[in-house]
């Protein structure tokens, strides 16, 4: 592998940033070329062209990433159409950006890296480059690009130099290895890929918290987020000219937070200078971060530090640039910052074409973060004038972009769909394509134009049968919707949501082997799916299968941690595998979920469940390792203790009674027995149900037993000392029945269950 090609050091062109110079004077060879004679040509020269096709592919990233725009490939080819390379470049039938600045840049390095990596084994990390960008300019992932890139990752990796002398490499190799995961949506995997570059480079990061003032009228010091970072090494760059950092001027916050007691050391820590390669690496663990937690509130607060230690020193300019981007981002959706989020992103894409900083200092680095191009970069400034409700000023970047279902999506909002389905048909009259055929038939919600792109595409254009698909799903034509899916899937899988979709669909007409492969799709995928982790457990146990039913579930309840309803489904299928254990933790979870959660405070307590794992333990049954079941006494001990603080009913007291008997606490049995009780004495459903009628009547049989096998009973106090459970319990039980029968006697006079309490009354006296 030659690794010295990666630090774009040599050759001199290269090195000095002039990739317009290399093309020129390399593709020369290219000028009579036609759409026809341009892969002979460039396989003619091939063994010559690795040096140049790495020019070529730095060239395209400047034209589309970096800037300025420098360079017409009109120059070099003027026959060859842009069109026609945008098609050739298509992969898994995923379109390219229409309007994709100079693709033949693109295409050479495609020609020499990708379609002959067999002749270039050591420019194999300029393949996954090229494939990786290349991946940037489709509509949708590309199944072959995935596969291609991450086995030559696999590959590089055992071919990395030794650590010691060459720990930028390693720390860059697997940022970019993980900036490919976190590019196909994979966040578990990138970020132990982060870690491994992290410790390539001996960054140490921590955050934590330091007294200081976020606002311009505070009079006290809080605890505030920061980040301390230090390299390994000083950094040995120059600080570069970066882009313009807008200030807020807001009369309230602070441009920066006002930090006390700050000594020397902590000083370094907060804000001394890092090398470039571990800037990126903290904005990639930022990614990380956001990524993790999507659902939770502090992720802002969290990524905030992590992008703040970035920006204390302007190192280098497209670093720099990441770093306001995601400022950008985390200030988007703050009414005192809101303002200078979006100021901030429109300097970002005006200052594309600035000429301050050499193109050779924004290169050096670009491949280590996940800078979007300039026309992702312009559809996210559409995006966030969309959030602010300025449409139209959205609708005009779009229109401009040729974003055509962002234009569509604009004209809907501003409830104008005659003019989107216009602009649909506007674009047809230059030709029919599938993805405008299939644009109409999202306008018009009619499936006859899916099929029509379908076979306009030979039945390659998996974007129409994934919409037929939905179509289907929606109209609950669930068969339809599996056979569309299907075909989709078949050229294009790594489509999360399609597979989760056919999955549902399987379910609803009881294919479980379908749904088992779609939602193992889905988890493949994406592993931090719960909601698939969830289908899948539910397939397994339609087919019976509960032990792989029992681990997709403990994979859900991991990533959903507060989902009652995932709890649930585990308890179920842990106590079908007799796992006592499991299925008091699972028990105990559901209970802590809902119980302060006046909706489901009801469904708290699975009062039938908690009697079953009861018996088991009492009948000290084996679980499924074989050890008995009364090893479990404590923990559904102290699980009842915790139920008993929040929750009462008359069942839930009967099981306690049951349990503390089992263990021979003849006090709290008879407490708990008193209890149960009560519980059902107060009901003032007594004398309008006589279902409630008849458990009372058993509870207090209940009672009255306990009092008389019980109350007699000797036990240790607290003291240390022996004494009786309960000296009146005759007295006790009587009251007991007495109590019942002067409530109920209006109402119940002459029930069986009545009289029965009356001819206990009476047996008491023989005791």
């Amino acid at each position: 592998m030659n690794f010295r090609l990666l630090e774009l050091k040599e050759p001199e062109l290269i090195a000095n940033g002039e990739y317009e110079q290399l093309v020129i004077d390399t593709f020369s060879f290219l000028k009579d070329a036609t759409n026809q004679s341009l892969d002979p040509l460039l396989d003619e020269h091939l063994n010559s062209l690795a040096v140049p096709a790495i020019g070529a592919f730095l060239l395209f990233v400047q034209q589309g990433w970096t800037g300025p725009v420098a360079f017409d490939s009109k120059t070099v080819m003027p026959l060859v159409d842009n069109k026609n390379l945008l098609n050739r470049l298509s992969v898994d039938s995923e379109e390219c950006y229409q309007l994709t600045y100079q693709p033949l840049l693109l295409y050479i390095a495609v020609h020499v890296f990708v379609k002959n990596r067999d002749q270039f084994p050591d420019y194999s990390w300029w393949t996954a480059r090229v494939c990786m960008l290349h991946q940037k300019i489709l509509d949708q992932p590309s199944n072959t690009l995935y596969t291609l890139i991450g086995s030559i990752f696999s590959g590089l990796e055992a071919q990395l130099p030794e650590l010691e002398t060459n720990r930028d490499i390693h720390t860059r190799f697997y940022l970019e290895y993980g900036l490919y995961y976190h590019q196909y949506g994979n966040e578990i995997k990138s970020r132990e890929l982060f870690v491994k570059a992290q410790d390539a480079s001996q960054l140490q990061w921590n955050v934590t918290g330091q007294l200081g003032k976020r606002t311009k009228f505070q009079t006290f010091d809080v605890s505030q987020l920061v980040l301390e970072a230090s390299s390994h090494q000083d950094n040995q760059d120059d600080q570069q000219v970066v882009p313009e950092n807008l200030q807020l001027n807001d009369d309230t916050l602070l441009e920066k937070i006002a930090f006390v007691d700050l000594d020397q050391e902590k000083e370094k820590q907060f804000k001394g200078n890092l090398k470039v390669v571990d800037q990126a690496l903290l904005l990639a663990f930022c990614l990380n971060v956001k990524n993790s937690n999507p659902q939770d509130g502090l992720t802002t607060e969290q990524m905030f530090p992590y992008v703040n230690r970035v920006l204390e020193n302007p190192n280098n300019w497209m670093v720099y640039t990441m770093a306001l981007l995601l400022r950008s981002r985390l200030e988007a959706n703050k009414s005192r910052t809101v303002e200078r989020s979006v100021l901030q992103l429109q300097a970002l894409v005006d200052q594309f074409g600035s000429d301050e900083s050499h193109v050779k200092d924004r290169m050096y680095h670009i491949f280590s973060i996940d800078i979007p191009s300039k026309w992702d970069l312009e559809k996210e400034l559409g995006e966030r004038f969309v959030s602010l409700g300025v449409v139209r000023s959205a609708l005009e970047i779009f229109t401009r972009l040729e974003m055509w279902e962002n234009v569509i999506s604009c004209y809907q909002m501003m409830e104008e769909g005659k003019k989107a389905e216009q602009v649909i048909l506007d674009c047809l009259k230059d030709g029919e394509t599938p993805k405008m055929l299939c644009l109409l038939g999202d306008v018009r919600q009619d499936p006859s134009l899916y099929i029509k792109a379908w076979e306009l595409s030979k039945n390659r254009y998996a974007r129409a049968m994934r919409s037929l698909g939905s179509y289907y799903f929606k109209q609950e034509d669930w068969k339809g919707c599996i056979e569309s899916y299907k075909k989709a899937l078949a050229i294009n899988p790594l489509f999360e949501n399609s597979w989760f979709v056919q999955g549902c669909a399987a379910l609803q007409v009881e294919d479980y082997d379908v749904a088992a492969n779609a939602f193992a799709r889905v988890t493949t995928i994406s592993p931090d799916n719960a909601e698939a982790w969830n289908n899948l457990a539910s397939v397994y146990i339609k087919q019976k299968k509960l032990v792989e039913a029992f681990r997709c579930l403990r994979e859900a309840t991991k990533l959903k941690f507060d989902a009652a309803n995932i709890w649930e489904n585990y308890l179920f299928v842990a106590l079908d595998l007799k796992n006592v254990a499991e299925s008091l933790k699972a028990l105990e979870r559901v209970f802590t979920i809902r119980i302060d959660k006046e909706d489901v405070k009801k469904y708290a307590l699975d009062e039938e469940i908690l009697d079953l794992i009861n018996t088991i333990v009492m009948d000290d049954i084996p679980d499924n390792n074989g050890v008995k079941s009364s090893a479990h006494a404590a923990k559904l001990e102290k699980f009842l203790v915790l139920v008993a603080s929040k929750f009462s009913s008359s069942r839930f007291f009967t099981i306690c009674a049951q349990f503390y008997q089992f263990k021979n606490d003849h006090r709290q049995a008879l407490d708990y027995s008193q209890k149960s009780y009560r519980a059902l004495l107060h009901d003032p459903r007594i004398l309008e149900s006589e279902i409630v009628f008849k458990q009372l009547v058993h509870v207090t049989s209940g009672l009255v037993e306990s009092y008389k096998i019980l109350g007699p009973l000797e036990q240790e106090n607290r003291m240390g000392e022996m004494e009786i459970v309960c000296k009146d319990y005759k007295y006790q039980a009587r009251m007991a029945i007495k109590s019942v029968i002067g409530l109920t006697k209006s109402q119940y006079e002459g029930h069986e269950d009545y009289e029965a309490l009356v001819a206990l009354l009476q047996s008491i006296k023989e005791w």
